[in-house]
């Protein structure tokens, strides 16, 4: 039995990025439950890095040290593999900086605990052949021969079971780097592009095709100003709680019930990120549109690129004008440097942005732990990353974001999305595992033209033997003689009649699968 010895980013990446504990509090439990069982360890000193700020990790941490999940790394079998790395290290071409913080660092103990207690190293540490100025622990693994693995190699290896979304978890490791501050926006269609609502209402208009960039930016500006600031106002939804919204706090609320404003969506979130771009309206259904080529796609960007600015509270107080055009703060109380707005203007070389994120205006913004993206009238030449989300794993990606909590309901959860999920052409939720939920989902995968995803649904309310089941044969039929399988459609049709004979449904489309048997001879 292979067992993993965790360094700390496992488990600080797990935290800030992939698996908070908010949304994603069962990697933690499953850490315990594989720690029970035997496989997955860390050591004092990983301990004491956890514990280095208080949070909800070091709250975490400190409950697993009263067991045996942190081990002592004094043992002299440890001791000896140690002072093996530490000549190594030392012959080796790094700095005397790198290889004296290597002697005093926990990943020295880490490795040489693996070493001597045939354990495998979980890091998310990337190997460098190159590297001088730091040791790092892929490479003192290759050196005495231990195996090691980063997150997502570790859930596959242990058993998290098949996961769709560790897959895509792994390609946002590989764009992304620890010193990234990313934000992510889903868009349930890959081939629409990162636009503001206001942007889209507002490029179609005649006058503003073919525009210089500084008449857009001003078109822009009174947009925001005479057909949504101005009228909030005058119709009273400029004060809240008796006290005056700035400029921006209103346009907030306005993206927030619905209104296209200058801001743009962005999650502090992966998985939620990953819910909308998965997300597909019911009232397309109606529409007779084809969904099943409609790929998802999720939008990167790093706010720690030098075109991204910080909103700070005194920008929040100044009018829109002068937020938009950069003008709320001169160099010297920046906390980022940013050109003159001469200079800007001149050329604009590349937009700057700024984000936002206005966590106390209301609990939707909260629970998607949002942040506005906005700057510009037009989205061009933001440094991002994509990944495209295939239209084949948007079921099951709902299906894993659903077991962790991720929902309409709970991303939803204010007045307004609390009446949009309760809305009279909603379906009362349903609990995930029943007969019923199966059903459902088997009902929206063969809308989708996935029938191979639809069979497997069906049947799995047949294997749970509910009242569901002559209907789930009725329907499983069906989905098989869009097939042209009709020998199998039929032996469905008999086993629903004969659960539920009055079931006049299943007879009708018995008839017309045997009719096509013979027509077709099939």
């Amino acid at each position: 039995m292979s067992r993993y010895l965790l360094d700390a980013d496992v488990f600080i990446d797990a935290h800030r990025h992939y698996y908070s504990f908010d949304i994603r509090p069962s990697f933690w439990d499953w850490l315990e439950r594989k720690h029970e069982e035997g496989f997955v360890f860390s050591i004092k000193e990983v301990y004491d890095e956890l514990c280095a700020s208080e949070d909800e990790l070091s709250e975490w941490a400190e409950k697993m040290s009263m067991g045996k999940f942190f081990k002592e790394a004094d043992d002299v079998a440890t001791i000896n593999k140690m002072e093996e790395l530490r000549n190594w290290a030392n012959t080796e071409k790094f700095t005397k900086e790198a290889v004296g913080e290597f002697y005093s660092s926990a990943d020295l103990l880490l490795v040489a605990y693996a070493k001597a207690h045939n354990f495998i190293v979980a890091t998310n540490e990337v190997y460098d052949g190159n590297i001088k100025k730091r040791v790092k622990i892929p490479n003192a693994c290759k050196f005495i021969g231990v195996e090691y693995v980063d997150t997502f190699q570790l859930l596959r290896k242990v058993g998290v079971g098949k996961s769709v979304i560790a897959g895509y978890l792994q390609t946002l490791g590989e764009l992304t780097s620890s010193k990234g501050n990313y934000a992510y926006r889903g868009q349930e269609n890959a081939e629409w592009g990162v636009e503001s609502g206001a942007f889209r209402r507002l490029k179609h208009r005649p006058n503003l095709k073919n525009i210089h960039p500084q008449d857009a930016r001003d078109s822009f500006i009174s947009f925001h100003e005479e057909e949504l600031l101005e009228p909030a106002r005058m119709d009273g939804h400029g004060v809240e709680d008796g006290r005056e919204l700035s400029d921006l706090e209103l346009l907030a609320n306005l993206q927030h019930h619905g209104a296209a404003t200058c801001l743009i969506d962005f999650t502090r979130n992966f998985l939620v990120a990953m819910w909308f771009a998965c997300w597909t309206p019911e009232e397309k259904d109606s529409k007779g549109k084809d969904e099943k080529e409609e790929d998802g796609k999720i939008f990167i960007l790093d706010t720690n690129h030098e075109n991204f600015l910080p909103l700070e509270k005194k920008d929040l107080k100044e009018d829109l004008k002068k937020v938009l055009t950069f003008q709320t703060r001169d160099e010297t109380t920046s906390s980022k440097k940013r050109p003159s707005q001469e200079k800007q203007t001149e050329s604009i070389p590349e937009p700057l942005w700024w984000h936002w994120s206005p966590h106390g205006l209301n609990e939707r913004i909260l629970k998607q732990d949002s942040l506005f993206i906005f700057g510009q009238p037009k989205i061009e030449n933001m440094p991002l990353k994509e990944i495209k989300i295939r239209y084949q794993h948007k079921i099951e990606i709902w299906e894993e974001l659903e077991r962790l909590g991720i929902t309409e309901g709970t991303l939803f959860k204010d007045l307004p999305g609390f009446a949009e999920t309760h809305r009279s052409n909603s379906s009362l939720p349903i609990e995930y595992g029943t007969p019923k939920y199966y059903f459902q989902k088997g009902n929206k995968t063969f809308k989708r033209g996935d029938c191979d995803g639809a069979i497997v649904y069906y049947s799995r309310v047949i294997k749970l033997e509910d009242d569901l089941v002559a209907e789930a044969y009725n329907k499983r039929g069906v989905v098989k003689a869009s097939l042209e399988n009709y020998s199998g459609a039929i032996a469905d049709y008999d086993e629903a009649i004969k659960l539920k004979p009055d079931l006049a449904e299943a007879h009708k489309n018995r008839a017309d699968a045997k009719s096509k048997q013979i027509n077709e001879g099939n």
